[in-house]
Order: structure tokens, then sequence, then C-alpha cells
């Protein structure tokens, strides 16, 4: 009897490091390295250019407070409500001097006061983790912006957060579930970071459910920013100046107006330059060709210049 129990006890010890053990490993050598996956898919599947990481706005602090990238020597009328722009490198104004960026020129047009939220890399999870921070930070309480410009650009699609990602796929499921045998079963191999890899490799290469975890974070973005402010006018604007040639399939189909229209459903208006100033932006000498590295070429100011009186005109921002 004694020998049965040391055993059942030997045999316990040695399934419980077996586990730990296969933990541990598919943690390290599986989980672990999501993001590195992620990045090598859409790399080669999708035709991106270039990846870029957002930092995380717990470590760079700096990089998410507002004033970021606008020229705060231009005059602005302190009675009008200020505005918001949110985005990536385009908003940041990557290549381009600060008084020329989309925010500055707004500014000067406009005499509004402009604060820009954007960084080159940024995608709608990381704009998202912005937010929160300025939600906590205060500054949607003490700027009370009339507008918010979310601008959006093909590659978004391509940058996207390996633990955001996952997150969004625990919450999907969790709310879809019925505790049947099979969400039982399923939530044990759920607990295992081997089956997480597994469910989020099947998960990205779906062109609709990427769709779906950029409209998650855009629509939670807006959530966020009206809690604090009701009457704020949120636009989606759509930087389309891609040509026919080389860019197809998940990345023209993410620039596409009508995919993002149920955005209007919830106050969020949608738009693109296309329809703004037409296909303007489609012939040379609206982007920046000296930076060999910045693919896809980046808006020069010269871009920014017919953008703003078009959005202004049909929004009545002044």
């Amino acid at each position: 009897m004694k020998n049965l129990v040391k055993i059942v006890i030997i045999n316990i010890i040695f399934l419980f490091l077996i586990t730990y053990f296969l933990e541990f490993i598919s943690y390290n050598l599986i989980y672990g390295n999501l993001d590195d996956y992620i990045r090598n898919f859409f790399s080669t599947d999708i035709k991106n250019q270039l990846i870029l990481s957002a930092p995380d706005y717990n470590k760079n602090i700096e990089l998410y407070k507002p004033h970021q990238r606008n020229d705060e020597s231009i005059l602005y009328d302190v009675i009008k409500r200020p505005v918001l722009f949110l985005g990536c490198s385009y908003t940041y104004g990557q290549g381009i001097n600060i008084y020329q960026t989309f925010a500055s020129q707004f500014q000067k047009y406009t005499k509004r006061k402009t604060n820009t939220v954007a960084y080159p890399g940024n995608a709608p999870d990381s704009i998202l983790k912005a937010i929160m921070f300025l939600y906590d930070y205060g500054d949607l309480d003490k700027n009370r912006y009339e507008y918010v410009v979310y601008t959006w650009m093909y590659n978004h699609i391509c940058r996207k957060e390996a633990s955001m990602v996952n997150k969004f796929l625990n919450e999907k499921y969790y709310a879809n579930r019925n505790n049947s045998l099979k969400d039982k079963i399923m939530y044990i191999f759920d607990k295992l970071y081997f089956f997480k890899y597994i469910s989020l490799k099947l998960y990205i290469k779906k062109e609709r459910n990427l769709y779906e975890y950029q409209k998650d974070c855009i629509l939670s973005i807006n959530k966020l920013i009206k809690e604090k402010i009701p009457d704020i006018k949120f636009i989606f604007l759509i930087y389309d100046d891609l040509t026919e040639n080389g860019h197809d399939g998940i990345e023209k189909n993410m620039l596409n107006p009508e995919i993002w229209s149920c955005l209007e459903e919830h106050g969020i208006k949608v738009v693109s330059t296309k329809e703004l100033v037409g296909d303007i932006l489609y012939k040379p000498g609206y982007k920046l060709t000296y930076d060999t590295f910045q693919n896809p070429p980046h808006p020069n100011s010269k871009a920014w210049e017919i953008i703003v009186p078009a959005i202004v005109n049909k929004y009545n921002m002044y």
C-alpha cells in the first residue's frame, strides 16, 4: 500500500514537472516570439514594406503627451476649441519640418489650437493606448477638443501588437462562449500558450478578423474620448494616395471607405483624401522622394497644403 502511495505521489510530481516544463517551453519558445511571427507573416504574406513597432506609452510617456510635432509658435484664437490629431508617421510629419505638418498647417489656416498624438509606426492598438493615457492624464478634460482627426493609411493593417491582438482574441472568446463542453475544453487549451499561438496564427490570416480588430480599436478610441467630451466630432480621414500598381488585396481593401462606413453609426465621419481632393495625390510632387527609407513615400508639405482647406471646408472647421 505504501509503495502504491509513493508511486502515485511520484507520478503526480512528475506530471506537474512535465506540465510546467511544457508551459515554460511553449511560452518562451513559441508565444514569446509571437511578435516576430506576426511581423514575418505580414512582411511575406501581405507585401508589407516596413514594420515599425510603436512604443509602449507606459515606457515612453513623453511620446504620447499632446503638443507633439505641431508648431506652437503659430498664433491661434483662444476662443476657439482646439483640435486633436491622431495618427502615425503621416500625421507626425516624418521627413518634413514641424511647421509643415498636418496639425501645424491646420492651426495656421483655421487659427484653432492643435494638439498632436502621433508617432512613426502607430497603429490603432497603439493609438488606443495613447488615448488611455490622455484619458488618465487629464488632457481630454483640460482641452475639451471640438474635433479629433484620425489619419488612416493603408499599411496600418500590418502593424499589430501581439499582446493586444491576443487580448482581443481572449475577450472575443469569452464574450461568445456558452459554457458548453467544447468551451470548457477550449478554456483549458487556452491556458497553454502553444494553443494561443495556433489560435492567433489562424486568426491573423483572415482579412475580416484583422479588419474587425482594428475597427474595435477605433471604436474604443471614440468611446473613451466621448466619455470625456460628449459633443466632440470625430473624423476618420483615409489617406488614399495609392496607384494601381504594387498595392492590392488587403492593403487596397483597407482604403475602401465603404468598409469603414459602419463607423458612421457611431458618430464618426468617414472621408478619404480622394473624396476631398480627387486623384491629385496620385501624381508626382506630393510625396517625399529623397528618403529611400520611407516606404511607402510619405506626404510632403504640399500634400497637406491642399488637404487642409478641403477638410476644413467640408466639415466647417473654421
